[in-house]
């Protein structure tokens, strides 16, 4: 795989838990069930839990081999060996992006929401790996979040397919479960990975729901 290439197919962030052995268990089911790609992000996590939930995560996930992304933190990146790096729009600038790519060998992705402008500028920082697009449904984890325009997603896709642009895989966040997930992939090649919390981490079976999700990718 290219380094800055996301395999397609499920995309898991992690919940807030600081239940070290019950966060692993669960992120082995997923990757038995066929995620392809992590997130680790902690909102309550201190600094000292994040460390030890990181460095047993990323041994796991090499383990798997499933890709281990980090939230927002280039220092935790750097301190686990992860491969990448997800940012939002209070994360850092563009041209902090671009002093990131530039001095780091990793995956990097960045948050676009439903701002066509961002992600036009976005894509013309050479090396950028993938932009994530949300919220597509309601969701709990941001309820306030605008809904995203599935116009800007094929835009954006249209102008990636005919640039010299690297391949930069496109994301979709934001309220997607099992129940929903048919009516954004199938029969389209705008999205290219899901990215999921609550319908696959809080789900009584989350084995069975990463097997559902991924197989949405399987032709």
């Amino acid at each position: 795989m290219i380094k800055n290439i996301l395999p397609k197919g499920l995309y898991g962030i992690t919940p807030d838990c600081d239940n070290t052995e019950l966060l692993l268990d669960s992120i082995k089911q997923a990757a038995l069930g066929g995620m392809k790609v992590l997130q680790y992000r902690n909102k309550i996590a201190n600094k000292f839990l994040k460390r030890y939930q990181a460095s047993k995560i990323s041994i796991l996930c090499k383990e798997l081999n499933v890709i281990f992304i980090i939230n927002d933190d280039l220092e935790l990146v750097k301190y686990v060996n992860a491969d990448g790096l997800h940012i939002g729009r209070e994360d850092a600038s563009i041209k902090d992006i671009s002093n990131i790519l530039n001095q780091n060998n990793i995956i990097l992705g960045v948050s676009c929401y439903n701002d066509l402008n961002r992600a036009l500028e976005i894509i013309n920082i050479t090396g950028i790996s993938y932009l994530s697009f949300g919220t597509i449904f309601d969701s709990k984890i941001k309820p306030n979040a605008e809904n995203v325009s599935f116009q800007n997603l094929l835009k954006i896709k249209k102008i990636i397919a005919k640039s010299n642009i690297s391949p930069i895989s496109i994301v979709a966040i934001g309220g997607i479960t099992c129940n929903n997930v048919k009516s954004i992939i199938v029969d389209n090649d705008i999205i290219d990975n899901i990215a999921v919390i609550n319908g696959l981490f809080n789900t009584n079976n989350i084995y069975e729901a990463a097997l559902n999700l991924s197989s949405f990718f399987v032709k």
